[in-house]
């Protein structure tokens, strides 16, 4: 830094003033030639400055596109459990209609069970009345049986044991 001091005024002579205009003039070149290098020294360092601003220009960029990107994926990570929580809700939905159906099941199942029983019991009853009529060498049995419809089956045809 050039820092610039007042002198005290004094009668020069002529040949002093021409003197001290020439030092004047010398000590003003390297004045000049100092400043000159501290402007190169500070346009050095301001491209220095640049340059590093300009990186980290590019750096905060890079952030921030990371944190975008972030930012999304947080978007995709709420929709991805907002879908999570319709699955589930869709889950709970099928397993009520599953404990429906295994009820439905069970109820068919005992209403089978007892259709097998009548069947069971109506075939029992049908055989008691089924008429044998037993004959010295052979036995012969004839059956009639009763549809839903109300028609008669024929008797059996006669058979030998």
């Amino acid at each position: 830094m050039v820092a610039f001091e007042a002198e005290p005024e004094a009668p020069v002579s002529a040949p002093a003033v021409l003197h001290a205009t020439s030092d004047s003039v010398s000590s003003d070149a390297a004045m000049v030639q100092q400043l000159e290098q501290e402007l190169k020294a500070t346009k050095e360092d301001l491209q220095l400055n640049i340059e590093d601003l300009r990186a980290t220009n590019e750096e905060l960029l890079s952030s921030t596109r990371s944190c975008n990107q972030q930012r999304g994926a947080g978007n995709s990570k709420e929709e991805l459990m907002s879908v999570n929580e319709e699955l589930q809700s869709s889950n709970e939905e099928l397993e009520t209609s599953k404990e429906e159906l295994q009820s439905l099941n069970e109820e068919l199942t005992t209403a089978n069970t007892d259709l097998e029983s009548k069947i069971l019991e109506l075939q029992a009853t049908n055989d008691d009345s089924t008429t044998c009529s037993p004959a010295p060498t052979s036995r012969r049995c004839s059956s009639t049986r009763t549809f839903a419809s109300g028609a008669l089956r024929q008797p059996r045809p006669a058979f030998s044991a």
